[in-house]
């Protein structure tokens, strides 16, 4: 009896798509990473404001700034918790964090001011600039890897919906998106 229930418990994980459970932690992440970028920063919407102030663009451009960042960060997190538009989403998210990670490289070297002003919110205000170099750096990549299996999964998802059809498989949400 243990023996088989040894065997069932294999053959299930065997049939687990690890890259799709990759994949959707990845994407859920960044659509969370980017939905507390938001809060953060029009949760306290003075000091995003000040903070806005202390950066290295034209003053009269705050205002734009102080919506169309944030608001750009939102469509990130809907964008990608949307089936449909994930891969745009993962796009978007890919650009902005390639920009905020070049800000901050370019923070760190002191090439284009000596003061460093950080506009970041919530935990991310606490952070140190090489730990901010870190993390997006690190987001980054994730960012890449989630549009690598995007492109892996859409490929075959085709042709293991067809087969999963046939199997007679139930077509739950969590049975669609982690087994094969």
């Amino acid at each position: 009896m243990i023996k088989k229930t040894f065997k069932s418990i294999k053959e299930l994980i065997a049939k687990i798509n690890w890259k799709r459970i990759v994949y959707f932690i990845i994407a859920t992440s960044l659509a969370l990473l980017w939905t507390y970028a938001v809060i953060s920063k029009w949760g306290d919407h003075e000091v995003f404001e000040a903070q806005l102030a202390r950066q290295p663009i034209p003053s009269n451009s705050i205002g734009i700034v102080f919506w169309l960042l944030p608001g750009v960060e939102l469509v990130c997190a809907f964008l990608i918790a949307g089936n449909s538009t994930r891969q745009v989403g993962l796009y978007l998210s890919l650009a902005f964090l390639v920009f905020f990670t070049v800000y901050v490289a370019l923070a760190l070297s002191g090439m284009i001011w000596e003061k460093r002003p950080c506009a970041c919110g919530g935990l991310f205000a606490k952070m140190s600039w090489k730990s901010h170099l870190i993390f997006n750096t690190a987001c980054t990549v994730l960012n890449f890897i989630a549009i690598k299996l995007h492109r892996k999964l859409k490929t075959t998802q085709g042709k293991r919906g067809e087969l999963s059809e046939r199997a007679g498989r139930p077509k739950g949400i969590i049975t669609n998106q982690i087994l094969n």
